[in-house]
């Protein structure tokens, strides 16, 4: 018999004793798993233990099932370093599929690009793509940040304000905003998918305020707060806790003028261009407008102690 499995009951079926068989060679081997011709399916349920036929599966039994044999800790180690190796397998045949496929597709796109066809000369291509890449027009900013640099070291925060809020070839002012949020512009986030994330945010910090005793003020500051979409679902989850809505002061951070605007608009309909501070339309919470989070002034509140949670 194996030292892994018993013999075929006399019920077993055709395919269970060919299927055990393949197993038992390659127990024989203990490390060739190609003697396992069969599907990753098929791996698993074969290296994972045959069905049990019953608290007493002997050779007359009738379910068709395989007898239950127990197993030392050595059969077991063999049978998961089995499953393992047939997985592992599968696995990397299947991941350099897929970057084969991501190989060609992306070659396509080049040639797509450069306008030649896939049965053009290889080298004839390669140097066609390199034209189309050199003869690209430098972009104003490009220009901008080569001058910067030629007066000397430009520190990484510098290069970003540059590359997002310059005035006229700043990402977030040069685009126009239907060009960088949602279905048709760069990128989306998670508040503009589902207001979930808002409402989930808001019960974290009504929770997190409560934790702190239910200080009598409490700032809520949201630095980039693209359209205002996550803080108008935060304030209206917020609303049935009257006791921290009257605790709360909202400061909105962004140095886009543009996108101020908009938020404005989000929380206050009836706020007025360049506005800094307006009541929310659902609330009345107070909210403020910044360029820098330097400009937020820390509030201070008198000393308060530890007090039980109110009932919201």
């Amino acid at each position: 018999t194996s030292p892994c499995w018993a013999t075929p009951c006399a019920g077993s079926t055709a395919s269970q004793k060919s299927s055990l068989s393949a197993v038992h060679g390659a127990c024989r081997s203990h490390v060739n798993t190609r003697a396992v011709s069969v599907s990753l399916a098929a791996n698993r349920r074969m290296l994972s233990g045959f069905p049990p036929g019953g608290a007493d599966s002997g050779a007359g039994s009738s379910s068709g099932e395989l007898p239950s044999t127990p197993l030392d800790s050595a059969d077991t180690a063999l049978r998961q370093s089995l499953l393992t190796r047939a997985t592992l397998r599968e696995s990397v045949g299947g991941k350099e599929g897929l970057l084969d496929e991501t190989k060609a597709s992306l070659q396509r796109q080049v040639a797509a690009e450069a306008g030649l066809s896939e049965h053009a000369d290889p080298a004839a291509r390669q140097a066609d793509v390199v034209a189309v890449e050199k003869e690209e027009p430098e972009t104003p900013l490009i220009a901008l940040l080569k001058e910067r640099m030629r007066m000397g070291p430009m520190p990484v925060s510098e290069y970003m304000k540059l590359a997002m809020s310059h005035p006229e070839h700043g990402y977030y002012t040069s685009k126009g905003f239907t060009g960088i949020f949602g279905q048709r512009g760069d990128f989306t986030t998670a508040p503009e998918i589902s207001q979930m994330f808002g409402e989930i945010i808001a019960v974290w910090v009504v929770w997190t305020w409560q934790t702190l005793g239910c200080p009598k003020k409490v700032q809520l500051i949201e630095l980039g707060p693209g359209r205002g979409t996550m803080m108008a679902d935060m304030l209206r989850a917020s609303a049935r806790f009257r006791p921290f809505l009257d605790a709360l002061s909202v400061h909105m951070v962004d140095s886009s003028e543009q996108l101020q605007e908009i938020q404005r608009k989000r929380l206050s309909t009836g706020s007025k261009k360049d506005e800094r501070t307006v009541k929310h339309d659902g609330t009345g919470v107070t909210i403020h407008w910044h360029n820098a989070l330097s400009e937020v002034t820390a509030s201070k509140p008198p000393p308060h102690r530890v007090s039980r949670i109110p009932r919201l």
